[in-house]
């Protein structure tokens, strides 16, 4: 991947195509010391959101599973509180998520 800064190509595309995502959990800390380092705004708050919560993070890159599904249906459920919202009680809201 080509850039017009070089900076670019050392700080953020380096490699990137041959990306261990196992070893990025643990190169992360060097990572956000570089882009700190480097001063950029957008790019320094990222990283340091990221060192926040450096667990979760780590373990979204190492693990092989996902809540997506369970993330979908919370999303479809929400859908119907909101069509529902102040027209019915509990029992109707009830069967229409059973329904759908």
């Amino acid at each position: 991947m080509q850039t017009d800064a070089p900076f670019w190509d050392s700080l953020v595309f380096d490699g990137i195509d041959d990306v261990d995502v196992e070893a990025v959990g643990a190169g992360l800390p060097t990572w956000t010391d570089a882009v700190d380092a480097s001063q950029l705004p957008g790019l320094t708050g990222f990283a340091l959101r990221l060192l926040r919560d450096l667990h979760a993070v780590t373990a979204r890159l190492t693990l092989h599973w996902s809540s997506g599904s369970i993330e979908g249906a919370v999303d479809r459920i929400e859908k119907i509180k909101r069509q529902l919202y102040g027209r019915a009680g509990f029992h109707l809201l009830r069967k229409m998520i059973l329904l759908q």
